[in-house]
């Protein structure tokens, strides 16, 4: 039943996401196809790790939409990023520049690959050693090396917790250092800013008719 459930949330918004592009008046199918994958290179602000499409947030309604007009305006991909990111920094990209400020988000997977490996080998080569020595040892020289060799692997043990520490406290802590939320309240108060011209350009437009 609560897979009966999911599936069918899921469809339902798939379909509604399909019905607001429906619904959008483009100039043409290519500036729809455009601004639909523009929209989903874009990550919404408020949330963990949705695009644009995929959101049902209020803010990511709006910033979609808004991308929808900036496409029908003729903007390029690459002015609308660049708006984007003004606002709301190189978080809301999925593809950020190559930068001093972005080269963890791009040099922090390959590290911890190249740490995992280094681990996985460490761990790989130590047991054919230690099989050996088992093996050409006598049980005297077993009993005499016990403690040592205890002491050797509650030391493997704790480097190797430790770097798994590591492997999620450096992301978690980069994470937690960008300038996320600030970034995500002074783009929400540019929007209401922009939405407030509107109001005033049209509430002027109609005095003056």
């Amino acid at each position: 039943m609560k897979i009966f459930l999911t599936a069918l949330l899921f469809a339902f918004s798939l379909f509604s996401q399909a019905e607001m592009v429906d619904t959008y008046q483009f100039k043409s199918s290519a500036d729809r196809t455009r601004a639909v994958e523009l929209a989903k290179s874009l990550r919404c602000p408020q949330c963990q790790n949705q695009n644009l499409v995929e959101s049902n947030s209020p803010i990511a309604y709006d910033l979609r939409i808004e991308v929808y007009n900036m496409v029908n305006e003729g903007k390029t991909n690459q002015q609308i990023i660049d708006t984007m990111t003004a606002r709301f920094g190189d978080f809301v990209n999925y593809k950020p520049p190559f930068q001093w400020n972005t080269a963890l988000l791009w040099l922090l997977p390959i590290g911890l690959l190249i740490l995992a490996g280094g681990l996985v080998w460490h761990s790989h080569k130590k047991t054919p050693q230690l099989k050996d020595k088992v093996s050409l040892s006598t049980f005297n020289d077993l009993e005499q090396n016990e403690p040592r060799t205890l002491f050797s692997q509650n030391n493997n043990g704790k480097i190797t917790l430790s770097i798994f520490a590591l492997l999620i406290a450096i992301p978690l802590g980069y994470y937690l250092s960008l300038d996320r939320f600030s970034r995500l309240q002074e783009g929400e108060q540019a929007m209401i800013s922009q939405h407030n011209k509107q109001i005033e350009m049209a509430d002027f437009h109609k005095k003056k008719t």
